[in-house]
């Protein structure tokens, strides 16, 4: 293993995030078809498809710009380093997480999408520094899961598994150079 103080660089899996991409044109292809149709088709009400065809084209386009910005991105989607994480891995800012707030980690799998979670000890700290948006989705996750910081797996270049031990290995030799003799 190596030394804690020697940066371990996980890197952004170029394929997936290819994959997100072409998914989410599907689906904002599909949403365009809908609404097309919404006036000419007899068997929901045009306003619904409507509404449904804009939702998909808003939260499927979002999908395309997020997946070309992971695509383009040349950063690592995750540093694992003697102070602790940054991850990257999401689509909002790079969040640090220092080793000293780290109690645990947990591996989960919400809809076939493998995620680590992080507990930490100063997590309404951590909330009250985000945007409103952020804060409500973490408290959601806080409330729901106990934490509010997860590793999305799906999108980097390693296993879930291997991940998972790597962050306890790193927890543990941080631990270990740190603790008193």
């Amino acid at each position: 293993m190596k030394e804690p103080n020697l940066p371990i660089e996980i890197e952004i899996n170029k394929t997936k995030s290819l994959f997100i991409i072409l998914g989410s044109l599907a689906f904002v292809l599909g949403s365009i078809w809908i609404y097309s149709i919404a006036d000419t088709q007899t068997d929901w009400p045009p306003l619904v498809l409507k509404v449904v065809s804009i939702t998909g084209l808003l939260f499927f386009g979002l999908g395309i710009i997020l997946g070309v910005k992971k695509l383009i991105d040349k950063h690592p989607g995750l540093i694992i380093d003697e102070h602790g994480i940054l991850n990257a891995s999401g689509f909002g800012k790079p969040q640090f997480i220092p080793w000293e707030t780290v109690t645990s980690f947990r591996l989960i799998e919400i809809e076939r999408t493998k995620l680590i979670q992080v507990f930490i000890n100063n997590a309404e700290e951590v909330i009250s520094k985000q945007s409103r948006w952020k804060q409500k989705l973490m408290r959601m996750s806080q409330s729901r899961y106990g934490t509010p910081i997860s590793i999305n797996c799906v999108i980097l270049k390693i296993n879930s598994g291997e991940l998972l031990q790597l962050l306890l290995e790193r927890q543990s030799a941080v631990k270990a150079f740190t603790s008193p003799a």
